[in-house]
């Protein structure tokens, strides 16, 4: 009687009770990932509306006012920001998302502002509406609508 020798290798069911538990895994950690990532996103977007109020407010200090457009901000020396920053989740400069609003009609100034991101925070992260974060000078920043 001769015997056989078992060949080195993987049977069947091996691999495929390896690749169910890959796949598993994978759909276990894939949604923590993507929103891990907007999360960040968002974050990152939160801090460069800080940094623009802190300019926006520096600039105030200096020029009793706050400027027509965002660009002012870079234009004037000294320097208030180096560069208007662009939102993470999909390129757009705060640019056009910046108004300037004058409240108290006091001829050619502005005392109050609001900045509002441009990005899409809002497709992936249930709980943030469009157009948010908003930082606002006289509220601070706005997470969320608070009519919702």
């Amino acid at each position: 009687m001769t015997r056989r020798r078992r060949q080195a290798g993987f049977t069947l069911i091996e691999m495929m009770i390896v690749l169910l538990i890959i796949g598993l895994l994978t759909v276990i950690l894939l949604p923590n990932l993507i929103r891990g990532k907007y999360q960040s996103q968002w974050s990152a977007c939160v801090q460069y509306q800080r940094n623009l109020a802190a300019a926006l407010e520096n600039y105030n200090a200096q020029e009793k006012s706050y400027p027509a457009a965002l660009s002012r901000l870079t234009e004037t020396e000294p320097k208030f920001i180096n560069a208007i920053p662009s939102c993470p989740s999909d390129g757009e400069q705060y640019l056009n998302r910046y108004e300037a609003a004058n409240t108290k009609l006091l001829g050619g100034t502005f005392d109050m502002y609001t900045i509002s991101c441009p990005g899409v925070h809002y497709a992936v992260l249930p709980i943030i509406s469009q157009g948010f974060p908003q930082y606002n000078a006289e509220t601070g920043l706005r997470q969320k609508n608070s009519n919702e």
